[in-house]
């Protein structure tokens, strides 16, 4: 309640000071002993013997008080008592002696405030006088003296020169003081009532007069379930909340929460970072067992938008609750509030953020939520309508003017259908619009709602746009877009072996090229990659004595937060690398290399990589990572991790708590040669790229029949699926088997073939050279005939070449798919027998005559008489075993050539 103070009164400068040897003696009001006040009666109010009271009794009306009885109200005070309020003093003293409030003073003493004076003696102010002494003013008299006011002893007389006020006057003067006297004391305890509307005063009926917004969503504990929520800006500038739950607050033997945080000027770029804005301010209600234990108001002071413990506690708030309803209330003295704030409600038990609505709102003003959903979700789009909006109203109809978008990879983004009203329970969708069929393959293009211009406020959800225009590029991009993995081999960890789904590791995987090492990391469907802990505070019980724990709040105040060091909540990943001899023992493997890589709020903070050389951990660089919802990839160069053999690598997440979930190790082997074509890099142990596949090395080798069984001949091969062509790749230490499956043909036609293409040197030139090989299968209906061919430096010559030890085979399969088998010596494809980490320029031509249509693997469209058009085929290091094996044979297949004169 706001009460307003009635001033001391001053005396006149004029005003005659009374005689200063009348020390002893009683002052006009409420005497205590002997013949007191005026004409020797006890007081001028209520005084206790003979004749008390202005008028017709002890009171001032008909009775001891001021109304019908001994006190102002009904009783001896000024409410039902002998005092001001129930009491024989100004407030609940029973007898002589009291003050206004529980005692002789004012307050609680003989004065105004705890004494004989106004403030803590028997003056007005710590003493006999007005002001700390016996008189008005420190002293006996009017001003420092026994006179006007609470003289101790004797009678209380006036020494009246001739130009001093009549006894007549000088009692209408006092009349007159006296009724000002008592117009201050209601001043004084009068409440100053608010401007219609919610207080926090448990009365919940007023809420009913305010627009209240819905929320739509279940979780788990009713009690923390918020089912409507709103808030009121009164005249004065104060702010009233409120929030009803799904089952009564608080009843619970757990630590519940209810946090409001207050966005004060619509800027994401101040406060504390979470959930898209930033929080000036923010109030937090907790307790259990159907009572409130502590209300915090809290002010965020600080440039690092993460730190949790940047929050200050800065005034009072109220709080009511009773049963399913809550209320709060902030003083504008605490909070002034700008004319763009929003408010973001969530609930939360002990450490865990159990519901966060939805909707950010704020007074008389409707909520909408935009949710983004990209047209593709598997990172490649290939149409102008990129994404897809729909737009929720909350609490009234909001209209929507325009949106903003931020982008890069195209020239301008647009949304259909504005501006548009969007009314409650009615959502509205939108289509983005993005020109990306002009766009080069494999371009980057990231599309996300930024603003929104409407007449409410506003949040954004759901996922941006991180996708390839038509394909994905043939290497590996750190951009956050992962098509580009989708045909790496993945390994797979144990599902919801830790709590926190936001660190449930379920994919990681590792790649690398001659430069650069690549990693990637996938979490649980239910989690959000980086999502952190917006709220990373844990609040418990209070505990026994000496014991950690909330404060008790016993008095009603809350206590401040003990100080803490920096918290984020942020979610961890560790990259552990194990590339040489020695290094620290972490999670079986002797890691020499540490990146860490921290984020929250689903945004990356931070990406170093340490050298893990003992003791510590020692900074080396910044390193390149990129997240989506759910995905992780990260990339470093080889040489700062002394990467020039195998490499091992195991991975750990964290979240705030220590909640933590661990890998397998992998093991991976460097491409220790490889070249450049048309400027890119490809990937290694990658396979499904339109440009770059991988030899897998096995023991099983196909039968060359054209009959393809993936459960059988080709179960250990690498692949590429596209939408007209499939490629399957392996070796056995001799041979390379290729298989292409040309998708769709209605028929086998005579003129149907299937041409591979090796650039043994990986030249890149720009005619074959007589390095570079063709063999080609043709499809007669069941006959296949096989043509090889060598390059002569401008074209394809197949007279002064041929070689008997390679196999093919084509034939029409059930499904309507023509499937070409392909047996070609390893020498034939990289130019020798025993090529290690080597990589050949690779390409396919299949060309099917019913549709008159020609399918390529290599590049969206390879040029058979261009080298430098077709994609990479790398092949592993050999297993030792087979070094000797393929010697031999690279020995018996010379000998084979010269006695056939191919070699000149």
């Amino acid at each position: 309640m706001k009460f307003k103070r009635a001033k001391p009164l001053i005396n006149s400068p004029n005003q005659t000071k009374p005689d200063s040897k009348k020390s002893n003696e009683r002052g006009f009001t409420n005497g205590f002993g002997g013949r007191e006040g005026l004409n020797q009666r006890k007081g001028m109010t209520n005084g206790i013997g003979g004749n008390r009271g202005l008028v017709n009794g002890n009171g001032l009306v008909n009775g001891n008080g001021l109304v019908n009885g001994n006190g102002l109200v009904n009783g001896n005070g000024l409410v039902n008592g002998n005092g001001m309020v129930n009491g024989t003093g100004k407030t609940n003293g029973i007898c002589g002696n009291r003050g206004l409030v529980n005692g002789n003073g004012l307050v609680n003493g003989n004065g105004l405030v705890n004494g004989n004076g106004l403030v803590n003696g028997n003056g007005l102010v710590n003493g006999n006088g007005l002001v700390n002494g016996n008189g008005l003013v420190n002293g006996n008299g009017l001003i420092n003296g026994n006179g006007m006011t609470n003289g101790l002893v004797g009678t209380p007389t006036l020494r009246l020169d001739q130009n001093a006020i009549s006894p007549k006057n000088t009692s209408f003067v006092l009349i007159i003081l006296f009724l000002l006297v008592i117009s201050s004391s209601f001043l004084v305890l009068q409440y100053n009532e608010p401007p219609e509307g919610p207080r926090a005063d448990g009365d919940f009926t007023e809420w009913e007069e305010v627009t209240l917004v819905t929320d739509d969503e279940t979780i788990s504990i009713a009690s923390l379930d918020i089912i409507e929520y709103g808030a009121f800006k009164s005249e004065d500038n104060d702010l009233f909340l409120y929030a009803r739950a799904d089952d009564p607050w608080m009843t619970l033997t757990a630590v519940h929460s209810l946090c409001v945080f207050i966005d004060n000027d619509n800027r994401k770029d101040t406060g504390y970072l979470i959930e898209g804005m930033g929080a000036d301010f923010m109030v937090e209600i907790y307790g259990w067992e159907n009572s409130i234990r502590v209300r915090y108001f809290l002010v965020f002071d600080g440039d690092d938008q993460n730190n949790w413990t940047a929050w200050n506690q800065r005034g009072r708030i109220g709080a009511a609750l009773s049963g399913d309803q809550i209320e709060i209330s902030i003083s504008s003295t605490y909070l002034s509030l700008g004319d763009n704030y929003k408010l973001l409600f969530l609930t939360k038990t002990g450490a865990e953020v159990m519901e966060i609505a939805k909707p950010q709102i704020a007074d008389n003003r409707g909520a909408i939520v935009v949710v983004q959903t990209p047209s593709d979700p598997n990172g490649i789009v290939s149409s102008n309508n990129v994404m897809e909006l729909q737009l929720a109203a909350y609490g009234s109809e909001v209209t929507v003017s325009s949106i903003s978008f931020s982008y890069d990879g195209v020239s301008s983004v647009t949304a259909t259908g504005l501006p548009v009203t969007v009314s409650v329970g009615r959502p509205e969708s939108l289509s983005v619009e993005a020109p990306v069929t002009g766009l080069a393959q494999g371009t980057y293009v990231n599309v996300r709602v930024d603003s929104v211009d409407c007449s409410g406020t506003y949040n954004i959800i759901g996922e941006e746009l991180k996708a390839y225009s038509n394909t994905a590029p043939s290497q590996i991009l750190i951009d956050g877009a992962f098509a580009d993995w989708n045909s790496v081999g993945k390994s797979t960890d144990t599902p919801n072996d830790v709590e926190n789904p936001n660190v449930d590791i379920t994919e990681y995987a590792s790649a690398n090229t001659d430069s650069h090492a690549y990693f990637y990391l996938k979490v649980d469907s239910n989690g959000e990659m980086f999502a952190g802990s917006i709220v990373p505070q844990a609040r418990k019980k209070p505990g026994p004595p000496g014991e950690s724990g909330e404060p008790s709040n016993v008095s009603g105040e809350p206590k401040p937060p003990k100080p803490l060091p920096r918290k984020t909540g942020e979610d961890i990943t560790r990259i552990y690398v194990d590339t040489t001899d020695g290094g620290q023992n972490i999670g079986g493997i002797q890691a020499d290399y540490l990146i860490e890589i921290m984020g929250i709020n689903g945004e990356i903070n931070s990406e170093k990589l340490y050298n893990l050389s003992l003791p510590g951990k020692h900074y080396v660089k910044d390193i390149s990572s990129a997240n989506g919802v759910r995905e992780l990839e990260a990339g470093v160069d080889v040489d700062d991790i002394d990467f020039a053999g195998n490499m091992t690598v195991y991975f750990e997440t964290t979240d705030w708590q220590k909640n933590k979930d661990t890998t397998p190790s992998i093991t991976l082997t460097r491409s220790l040669s490889f070249g450049t074509r048309s400027g890119e890099e490809p990937p290694s142990t990658c396979d499904g790229t339109l440009s770059y596949l991988w030899a897998n090395y096995s023991s099983s080798t196909p039968t060359i029949d054209g009959e393809y069984t993936v459960d059988g001949n080709w179960v250990d091969s690498e692949k590429y699926v596209g939408a007209t062509i499939e490629v399957y790749t392996e070796h056995d230490g001799s041979f390379l088997y290729v298989c292409v499956i040309s998708a769709g043909e209605a028929s086998q036609d005579d003129s149907d073939y299937c041409a591979l293409f090796f650039d043994t040197d990986h030249g890149a030139e720009s005619n074959p050279q007589d390095e570079d090989r063709q063999f080609n299968c043709t499809d007669t209906n069941g006959v296949s005939t096989l043509i090889d061919y060598k390059g002569d430096g401008s074209a394809w010559d197949d007279i002064s070449y041929s070689n008997a030890l390679w196999t093919a085979e084509g034939e029409l399969d059930s499904g309507g798919d023509i499937v070409y088998e392909f047996k070609i010596p390893i020498s034939e494809a990289w130019g020798t027998p025993t090529p290690g980490n080597k990589i050949t320029g690779f390409g396919i031509h299949v060309y099917d005559a019913a549709s008159s249509g020609d399918k390529y693997w290599g590049d969206a469209s390879v040029n058979t008489l261009d080298p430098s058009t077709w994609g990479d085929l790398e092949i592993p290091e050999f297993p030792t075993p087979l070094i000797p094996i393929l010697t031999i044979f690279g020995l018996v297949f010379l000998f084979w050539r010269r006695r056939l004169g191919v070699i000149e």
